[in-house]
């Protein structure tokens, strides 16, 4: 997790405890709204029940912001596409070597 002036960058290598779980812990312990969420999602295999909500959960909590996701690793191309699709967030490809900079 990273804090930057927008609010705060969670970096995640793989979200095997669930992506919606792995920020609600980050939102228990730090007050800042959620910017930008970077690295594996663990939603390549997830049954579309499961991403749906995802992309629904997701959607609800961004309604006064855009959250940012550069997903790689074992995001997942459904992933990727349903997120991109679902509104409220703005889903990009973050392969090897890719540099973000954090404000």
């Amino acid at each position: 997790m990273v804090q930057t002036s927008l609010g705060l960058v969670v970096v995640c290598g793989c979200c095997h405890a669930g992506l919606l779980n792995t920020l609600d812990q980050v939102r228990r312990f730090f007050p800042q709204p959620i910017r930008m969420i970077v690295g594996g999602t663990h939603l390549a295999a997830a049954e579309p029940e499961i991403l749906g909500h995802v992309v629904t959960e997701l959607r609800d909590h961004c309604k006064e912001r855009v959250l940012d996701l550069y997903l790689n690793h074992c995001s997942g191309e459904r992933a990727l596409i349903a997120l991109s699709q679902g509104g409220g967030v703005n889903a990009n490809t973050c392969p090897a070597g890719t540099v973000l900079i954090f404000d």
